[in-house]
């Protein structure tokens, strides 16, 4: 009875513990691949897109969304002006 009840009341912590690590897995990647993303030659909407949807995955504060995109528009952006 021990190791049986333990077993089936364990379940659902290991699948909240993958779940949990899942998401920040999915964050610090996505948290990655915003860093690296450049321009090139992506017409901008599609750079402003791909670089909301990477912010929006990343997990950040909703208040440090905006800056976050503006600082991808800065070192992002393939024009040498700024």
């Amino acid at each position: 009875m021990g190791l049986r009840s333990r077993s089936i009341q364990d379940k659902p912590n290991i699948q909240e513990a993958r779940s949990i690590h899942k998401t920040q897995s999915n964050q610090i990647l996505s948290r990655y691949q915003l860093r690296c993303l450049k321009q090139d030659g992506m017409p901008l909407e599609e750079f402003l897109t791909k670089a909301r949807t990477l912010i929006d995955d990343s997990g950040y504060d909703a208040a440090f969304k905006d800056e976050t995109l503006r600082d991808m528009l800065v070192f992002g952006l393939k024009s040498d002006k700024v």
